[in-house]
């Protein structure tokens, strides 16, 4: 009497002919590309091999003798396990190479479900990200033409890229559902669960973030590390960036806003510290040129302050009789741009930065004001200055730090007070 002693159970001569043909008709349909009847073939022949085969029949098949009828079916199911193997390395293959060969969405979605029927729904997600992502950095290679503008190159990438993220979302959610629904969907533990779904969420969301990482490595480069464009048109990327990472946040549920502040906030930091830098070279050159006497660009000097927002000035400094200095002029002009580009970088965590480099600024400014008071020679110089020094404490710096959301900031409200204090100690 055979020790293999646990009964199998009966096979049909009739009905179970397919079965021991399964694995040829499964090599016939995976040369002609017909995965979806062999992974079915598959999945078929394994409920049907299960039935017939008990679970330890292969630990007693190792261990002892088993009936000629069973040792056939053992040998039967390893031929489908390995077309099985097979039909998994050339759907994996399939999910690799999708996004070179500018795959169909349908076609690679069907190898997912394939695979998923194979048991390896976990690799068939991970894989299906993985074409999400050749198609995001296809996308950014090659459907983005380089422009002679660089601030329409930026706006056309940053839109790209997550326009690509709410498509890949959308795709991911539908290859969820169409999982969901076929009879057998396994690969996390054979059955997925309400609780399980949650992981499969959790690879969508880390997919999301890790992707974004990615591009803002990519931004770094083209916005600050290249030094190709100005501060002010970084800023101006950088706003448009923001809108098009909120409004992906919103339609997906995933927060890329957040992340993209996070993984781009020194950077931005680097950028404004090394305008306070710039800004304060700047000062020493205008304040070595700067004489305080009337002007012979009055029309000039009152253009430019109109255009930094200030058109008062003429008026304050009865700038048509040359009251207005060129330090005063260049120095509104280029707080204005860097106010205004502080502003559009729209991160709460950069305010800080923008507040503490500007109060370094206009240190700057108030140590050329106070030395050349200390050192006017005459009334009429004294009168100058003092009448320059008083429009900026009055007017520039209140503009400045509102437009920068800063009038609060302690460091910006310690620096005027000293502007005041100065301006009083030298009118008495």
């Amino acid at each position: 009497m055979d020790s293999f002693n646990m009964a199998t159970a009966p096979m049909s001569p009739s009905d179970d002919a397919w079965l021991s043909e399964a694995p040829e008709d499964v090599d016939v349909a995976v040369a002609v590309r017909d995965f979806a009847k062999a992974a079915r073939l598959i999945s078929r022949a394994r409920r049907r091999l299960a039935q017939l085969i008990p679970s330890d029949s292969s630990q007693q098949h190792q261990q002892s003798h088993v009936s000629a009828a069973a040792l056939g079916l053992i040998k039967l199911r390893e031929r489908v396990e390995s077309r099985a193997a097979n039909l998994s390395a050339v759907l994996q293959e399939e999910l690799t190479r999708a996004a070179d060969r500018y795959s169909a969405t349908q076609s690679v979605h069907s190898a997912a479900i394939h695979l998923s029927e194979l048991g390896k729904t976990v690799l068939a997600l991970h894989l299906f990200l993985a074409y999400r992502s050749g198609v995001i950095g296809s996308s950014l290679v090659r459907g983005v033409r380089q422009e002679g503008n660089q601030l329409v190159y930026l706006n056309r990438l940053s839109f790209v890229f997550h326009r690509g993220l709410v498509e890949s979302v959308a795709e991911w959610n539908q290859l969820i559902e169409q999982l969901r629904k076929q009879p057998d969907f396994v690969g996390l533990d054979d059955v997925v669960t309400s609780s399980k779904l949650g992981y499969l969420f959790s690879m969508d969301r880390r997919w999301v973030l890790d992707e974004t990482i990615r591009f803002c490595n990519q931004l770094k480069i083209l916005l600050i590390d290249s030094r190709s464009i100005s501060f002010y048109a970084m800023a101006c990327a950088s706003e448009r960036i923001h809108a098009h990472a909120k409004k992906a946040t919103e339609l997906i549920g995933v927060d890329v806003t957040s992340t993209l502040d996070n993984c781009l906030l020194k950077s931005w930091q680097k950028a404004v510290e090394e305008q306070g830098r710039v800004y304060r070279d700047g000062i020493e050159h205008r304040a070595s040129k700067e004489n305080w006497r009337p002007s012979e660009n009055a029309d000039a000097n009152i253009k430019t302050m109109t255009e930094a927002g200030f058109p008062e000035a003429k008026q304050s400094l009865a700038g048509g009789k040359g009251g207005l200095s060129n330090f005063t002029t260049q120095t509104t002009r280029s707080l204005s741009h860097f106010a205004h580009a502080c502003a559009r970088f729209d991160c709460a965590e950069l305010r800080e930065c923008c507040a503490s480099t500007l109060e370094s600024m206009l240190r700057g400014d108030l140590e050329v004001y106070s030395r050349a008071l200390a050192s006017a020679k005459t009334q009429e110089e004294n009168k100058a200055i003092l009448s320059n020094l008083h429009f900026f404490t009055s007017k520039v710096i209140p503009k400045i730090a509102s437009t920068m959301n800063c009038v609060e900031n302690p460091a910006v409200m310690v620096v005027t007070k000293d502007f005041k204090k100065v301006l009083r100690g030298n009118q008495n």
